[in-house]
């Protein structure tokens, strides 16, 4: 009779450590699935100006284009691009910053580009995609306005 009571004590301790080592290794997966659920990726448009300039020709107008965007999330930024675009697509301006902008950090545009005579009130995509230091991704559209 003792050598049976031993065993199912036996028998019973190991399932116990078997559920315990279970439930740490589901305890851990679902910790690390909520730290990487935390993680905010935002750029904030702080500053843009997109202003006509000078008309160079009867079929192209030059423009100031300035934009900052600050990285407002909880992670590092590590390639970011930038796009401006008539309302049909064609693109007028594309960058890409593969310098690191960390958490608070600012990255600033600053160009004159050449754009074909359009009316002011004429909306234009801009466009930023942004990879982070994890690999996620993060991106937004604005339309925007050519000023006078």
């Amino acid at each position: 009779m003792k050598r049976k009571g031993i065993g199912e004590a036996l028998t019973i301790l190991m399932l116990l450590g078997v559920a315990s080592v279970v439930s740490i290794i589901v305890w851990d997966q679902m910790y690390k699935q909520a730290s990487i659920e935390s993680i905010e990726r935002k750029y904030e448009l702080l500053d843009l100006v997109f202003k006509r300039l000078s008309v160079s020709n009867s079929t192209h107008t030059q423009a100031y284009f300035f934009l900052t965007l600050k990285n407002t999330g909880s992670t590092t930024f590590k390639d970011t691009n930038i796009e401006l675009q008539y309302n049909n697509g064609t693109v007028i301006l594309s960058m890409q910053n593969t310098t690191l902008i960390g958490v608070s950090k600012s990255i600033t545009i600053d160009n004159i580009i050449s754009i074909e005579n359009t009316r002011l009130d004429e909306e234009y995509l801009l466009k930023i995609d942004a990879i982070t230091s994890d690999g996620s991704t993060y991106g937004f559209i604005k339309k925007i306005k050519l000023s006078p």
